[in-house]
């Protein structure tokens, strides 16, 4: 099959990505635009001029008999409880026990008018359409091929004297400072070349995904929204808390997630669908195989761990994410158990990591990668729970620092984040309601709660008290037991109303954050020297950012000193 003359694949041991580009410039207005608006917009004008039949303008009636089968689907089940619990599971509806606990009234839960689902479920293609075109997948494809190498340890001056003087940091406290470029740089001033050539992050040994992985919130995630994830190629991970603690819900979570990838539509009407990668894949056959992307969270409860990892494997899972919320030594037992007794071909993602004798013990039982972070997240209350600053920064530095060799995610949402994270070498960072929130695919994907004349949906933490009762975690008499999350409501994104959207707009923020570094691309940015790069924020930078942990009011310590001491600074 002719291959397309955007993409001329070059020796796969290329020596790196540092001084050789993995793929030669594309065809002038494909992705040699000047920014990434140009390569969206010029996929726009591909699409709406394409003969291939669905591609933009016939995917509203495709969209349409989607909508009538899932409202057939929901009036089905108001008759029957087996289909209402199934639509449960795969997050298409609320639990009325949800809908009480939050105070929501019936009349309040709507559907959105069709004129308005088509229009955000053809913007979501769109923008599919986009982030899977064949130059990125071949990029990855090629970056995969050279091999994971690990960073060398770093030490970052800054970095150390927070550590040597106990000061408590989040990422939203840092800056990454651009530095003149250098001659011999030989700086790529498209950021859209920058994002076909390396805008990626090795959180797994069998793939190479874009630098984020998702949470696993049962209160936004459903098959929708893990299909999506998948299919962007970030890790989408399925849940295991509320509504869905029971393994048969989480089985059949899978199940519908595997079937939405394998049935969606930008798999069967993608614009280069036909187009032939260097993997000895069509591009359709390359999506349809993502369902290689879903995560199976499994407790780390050593008795139960290895029953429900052997059946969700029986369902196609190969990545698991071990959670262990209170870092226990039952999370390297864990790790042991899965490693001694499953097949050799899964990837053990760890995590929470709070220290580095913590990780070089899950390491050295196998774990593939490492989570780090606690109480980052804007909607998690551990912090004032567990009277303790969060210091996820500094020890996701510490990890990177130790040179490790394994691939370390940070957990703590995206945005201003991105850019210290990767410069400092850590290997992804975890989403949490941005890339879900408030977009079609957040779950419950057809209920919409109606109020003061906007669309909203409502989201818990995954230790909320909400999330809590669903999952029958409470005392004797019935109360939540330990909550550390909120529960509250987001509005529709207008301008980003799809998850696909969402990550444009990440991938956008990233390549500008790299192009603005003066490097080649995200693997340059992690292996630099970086000591000039990260800065820390003014008090009044920080505070316009929106750092969540600046608290000064509440009497929090860490390491015997106030917090209120360190936020001063």
């Amino acid at each position: 099959m002719q291959k397309d003359p955007a993409i001329q694949q070059t020796n796969p041991s290329t020596p790196s990505a540092e001084t050789t580009p993995l793929i030669t410039p594309p065809r002038p207005g494909l992705l040699e635009s000047n920014g990434y608006d140009l390569l969206l917009k010029s996929f726009s004008r591909e699409m709406k001029d394409s003969p291939t039949p669905g591609a933009w303008l016939n995917v509203g009636a495709i969209v349409l008999k989607q909508i009538e089968e899932n409202e057939s689907a929901h009036q089905a089940a108001k008759n029957s409880p087996q289909l209402k619990q199934k639509l449960v599971e795969t997050g298409a509806i609320l639990p009325e026990k949800q809908l009480e606990l939050m105070n929501i009234k019936a009349d309040q839960v709507v559907t959105l008018p069709k004129v308005l689902e088509i229009e955000m479920r053809r913007k979501g293609f769109f923008y599919l359409q986009a982030l899977t075109h064949p130059a990125i997948l071949q990029a990855r494809i090629l970056m995969q091929d050279a091999g994971y190498s690990p960073l060398p340890g770093k030490t970052i001056p800054l970095f150390e004297k927070l550590i040597q003087d106990d000061r408590a940091c989040t990422y939203e406290d840092f800056g990454l400072q651009p530095r003149q470029p250098k001659p011999q740089d030989g700086v790529q001033e498209s950021s859209s070349r920058i994002l076909a050539q390396g805008c990626f992050s090795w959180i797994s040994r069998n793939h190479v995904g874009f630098p984020t992985t998702s949470n696993s919130m049962p209160s936004t995630n459903s098959a929708e929204a893990l299909a999506t994830l998948a299919l962007v190629g970030t890790f989408a991970c399925v849940p295991t808390d509320g509504h869905l603690v029971s393994l048969e819900s989480r089985l059949s979570l899978v199940r519908s997630t595997r079937k939405a990838i394998e049935e969606h539509v930008i798999v069967k009407y993608h614009k280069h669908a036909s187009h032939m990668l260097s993997n000895g894949k069509t591009l359709q056959e390359e999506l349809k195989s993502r369902t290689s992307f879903l995560v199976a969270t499994v407790k780390q409860n050593p008795q139960t761990v290895l029953k429900e990892a052997s059946a969700l494997y029986a369902e196609g899972i190969r990545t698991f994410r071990l959670y262990d919320a209170g870092s226990t030594n039952q999370l390297a037992q864990a790790v042991s158990i899965l490693k001694k007794n499953m097949p050799s071909d899964i990837t053990i993602l760890a995590g929470q990591v709070t220290g580095v004798e913590q990780a070089r013990d899950l390491a050295a039982r196998g774990a593939d990668g490492l989570i780090v972070g606690i109480g980052e997240g804007g909607i998690c209350t551990t912090p004032v729970v567990g009277s303790l600053a969060p210091n996820n920064i500094l020890v996701a530095y510490q990890l990177c620092k130790a040179g490790l060799g394994t691939p370390i995610i940070c957990d703590g949402g995206v945005g201003r984040a991105a850019g210290v994270i990767f410069a400092m070498g850590a290997s992804a960072n975890m989403a949490s309601r941005r890339v879900i929130g408030g977009t079609l695919e957040h779950s419950p994907t057809l209920n919409w709660i109606k109020r003061n004349g906007h669309y909203e949906k409502p989201y818990a933490g995954e230790a909320s008290g909400v999330v809590k009762i669903l999952g029958g975690n409470t005392t004797m008499v019935g109360d939540p037991y330990n909550i550390e999350g909120i529960t509250s409501f987001v509005q529709m994104n207008e301008e980003y109303p799809t998850t696909s959207a969402i990550y444009s707009g990440i991938l956008a923020g990233i390549t500008k954050m790299v192009r603005f570094a003066r490097a080649h691309s995200v693997d340059d940015l992690m292996r630099r020297p970086i000591e000039d790069s990260i800065k820390l924020l003014s008090d009044g930078a920080r505070a316009a950012a929106g750092a969540h942990h600046v608290q000064s009011a509440i009497p929090l310590v860490l390491y015997g000193k106030p917090i209120k001491e360190f936020i001063s600074r």
